[in-house]
């Protein structure tokens, strides 16, 4: 009667066994690909860098239900290869910790022309006046003049929180 019982342990213990297995493959897997979409954003040598010493905050002004914030803000893109068809984002976490803001990222567009597309050419340091419209909360509080953590979302979708260099 016991020989009877020795297959039917052995059956179990390799269900046990393969169920093991599959759950370690699986929990692998799923760490590999979260390990693999952070590294998809984080900067990469040739990405563009702010330099701070030539960026700068400028104005703000406050529209109905929305607060402009300028600044001058100059990237330079250190690589021999055009860095091309991206925009520019910033995170206030200042303003929004404060209260001035109800949302602590803002999108970025050109002072002037209004335009929210850039590149920069190879080598290439350029300077651009932008507006960061971010919904005001009509606190009384003065926005932070620090500069804002500056984000690049290329036209593949990567954003890239980018390091700052002078």
């Amino acid at each position: 009667m016991e020989n009877k019982k020795q297959p039917a342990k052995r059956k179990a213990a390799v269900t046990v066994v393969i169920i093991v297995t599959a759950l370690v493959l699986v929990a692998g897997g799923v760490l590999i690909t979260a390990y693999r979409l952070k590294d998809k954003n984080a900067p990469k040598p040739g990405d563009p860098v702010l330099v701070v010493s030539e960026s700068s905050y400028l104005q703000y002004e406050i529209r109905n239900d929305e607060i402009l914030l300028s600044y001058r803000i100059t990237l330079k893109n250190p690589s021999d290869k055009e860095f091309g068809d991206f925009r520019i984002g910033g995170v206030f976490d200042d303003d929004y910790e404060s209260g001035l803001i109800l949302d602590k990222n803002a999108d970025a567009r050109e002072t002037m022309t209004g335009r929210k597309s850039f590149s920069l050419e190879a080598g290439e340091k350029q300077s651009y006046d932008l507006v960061f419209s971010a919904q005001y909360f009509r606190n009384q509080n003065k926005p932070s003049q620090t500069l804002p953590s500056v984000i690049i979302t290329t036209s593949d979708g990567r954003e890239i929180k980018v390091s700052k260099a002078d």
